[in-house]
């Protein structure tokens, strides 16, 4: 079974999204996903990225590491180009999917040059509970398009 990661700074607080994004996540049963959230330090951008570097590393120990920004001005997908995508990456390397989310305030340098991608899930700007939401939606298309399920029509 392929391993996903979701690094995502901050907890999601809002019940509505935390029930919304369980109930996705079990309909996701053809992957490992796993969600790791990291602490919010406010404007302090720097100490968040770190705390998501040490994620990384610690991952990185399990095996090789495919990680992904997730910033307005990564690479856009449509829905079915996502799921392409996800799976090329999935079934053509060797490294654990990371999908990493940010605070606020964006991310350090340090970690814009550790990430192998960018990924935009649009050119607006999210709070970082409805871009986790919608990067788990998307996930969840991209395994229905893959298996022709009729959620994506």
């Amino acid at each position: 079974m392929h391993q996903i990661n979701i690094i995502s700074v901050g907890r999601i607080k809002n019940p509505y999204i935390q029930k919304v994004e369980e109930s996705i996540l079990k309909r996701c049963s053809s992957l490992n996903i796993e969600l790791i959230e990291t602490k919010a330090y406010g404007s302090d951008f720097e100490k968040e990225s770190d705390e998501i570097l040490k994620k990384l590393k610690d991952l990185s120990k399990k095996g090789p590491i495919y990680p992904v920004i997730l910033t307005e001005a990564g690479k856009l997908h449509d829905s079915n180009g996502l799921s392409e995508w996800i799976y090329e990456t999935l079934d053509k390397k060797s490294e654990k999917l990371i999908f990493i989310i940010s605070g606020a305030y964006g991310f350090s340098q340090k970690l814009i040059e550790k990430a192998k991608s960018k990924l935009s899930l649009s050119l607006l700007t999210f709070p970082h509970e409805w871009a986790r939401l919608l990067l788990i939606e998307q996930i969840y298309r991209s395994i229905t398009i893959k298996t022709n399920h009729p959620y994506h029509k």
